[in-house]
């Protein structure tokens, strides 16, 4: 990626985020991602929601990795907002908020999010 291009999507990001101690995304897809690192590389704490079965999808950490990577954004400014799950999808979802901690991203029960 061309980092001035890079640093210039952001800043369009930005300018349209109003001013708080986070941003919220909620997306169905995997572009949110793309979009969380670009802020963060900015210095902007963001939390991140994310439907259960992107969450859940294979690929799902090294997207987020490789997204951190190519942003250069601080794993630590985003908080990813975990939904309830049963069964097997709770497993599988909580070896997924493990490796996201594990790599310093924030993560919380969804209900405590939208409360706060």
């Amino acid at each position: 990626m061309h980092r001035l291009a890079d640093r210039a999507l952001a800043d369009a990001v930005t300018t349209s985020v109003r001013e708080s101690a986070f941003e919220r995304i909620e997306s169905d897809g995997l572009v949110s991602i793309e979009q969380a690192a670009a802020r963060a590389s900015l210095g902007r704490a963001v939390r991140l929601r994310l439907p259960l079965d992107v969450l859940v999808e294979p690929g799902f950490l090294a997207h987020v990795v490789e997204a951190m990577r190519d942003w250069g954004a601080e794993p630590a400014l985003i908080t990813y907002e975990i939904p309830a799950a049963t069964g097997r999808d709770a497993v599988r979802l909580r070896r997924v908020a493990r490796a996201l901690a594990a790599c310093h991203f924030g993560c919380v029960p969804e209900e405590y999010a939208l409360a706060s």
